[in-house]
């Protein structure tokens, strides 16, 4: 009889657990992924501004990566048919949070990339001044162009363990969205990410940006 209440007892307790456990993913990242209904627009009017005429080498980036961020022509770039868009797209970000007002964005900081043949960013992020969120928007991916990354270091430690030698899963580092042209993606500006080698001939043009809150 005490083996038959023990075993009881403990089918109580597991069916207890099963219907009480659950498992917390904490701080996971919110991230907007869209393709933009006028890419093909977009490549046509900023393809022309992957010249080097338009382009520099940042000198605080670890790359090679040649951008308009600070090139004196950067002004004659006509940002506001596509900052339109993703303003408008990223002012829907917030609402996931019940914000108390409707959260309103601006754009102070946009600029193109151009990456060549082996060209890579390193893992960055884009926190400073009053950045709340950042954007990738990919206006010309050729064949062999370098994979966008987000990354989260925070999982590094796992593989300093044996853990992963009894998982098939083990938990990322890494995530990789699924991109082609017109893929807009946008994320917390404190939200880590990278640019793989880019491996063709053909440049792999984007625009980046970071967006501010502008509600007084």
């Amino acid at each position: 009889m005490f083996y038959i209440r023990g075993a009881l007892a403990e089918i109580r307790l597991l069916i207890y657990i099963e219907r009480t456990m659950q498992t917390l993913h904490l701080f996971p990242s919110s991230i907007i992924q869209t393709r933009l209904s006028r890419w093909e627009y977009f490549k046509e009017i900023y393809s022309p501004f992957a010249d080097y005429r338009f382009l520099m080498k940042r000198p605080d980036w670890n790359c090679e990566v040649k951008a308009t961020a600070g090139h004196p022509a950067e002004s004659r770039i006509p940002w506001d048919p596509l900052l339109a868009e993703v303003v408008s797209i990223a002012n829907t970000y917030f609402d996931q949070f019940a914000p108390i007002n409707r959260i309103k964005l601006r754009c102070d900081e946009v600029w193109l990339n151009r990456y060549d043949r082996k060209d890579t960013q390193e893992a960055h992020v884009h926190i400073g001044r009053e950045n709340v969120l950042a954007f990738a928007y990919m206006v010309s991916l050729p064949k062999g162009s370098g994979e966008f990354i987000f990354v989260d270091s925070r999982n590094d430690w796992w593989a300093t363990t044996i853990a992963p030698k009894f998982l098939q899963n083990p938990p990322g580092t890494s995530v990789t969205p699924p991109c082609e042209e017109g893929t807009l993606l946008i994320f917390p500006a404190n939200q880590q990410h990278l640019v793989t080698p880019h491996q063709s001939d053909e440049p792999r043009i984007t625009i980046s940006g970071n967006l501010q809150i502008c509600n007084t």
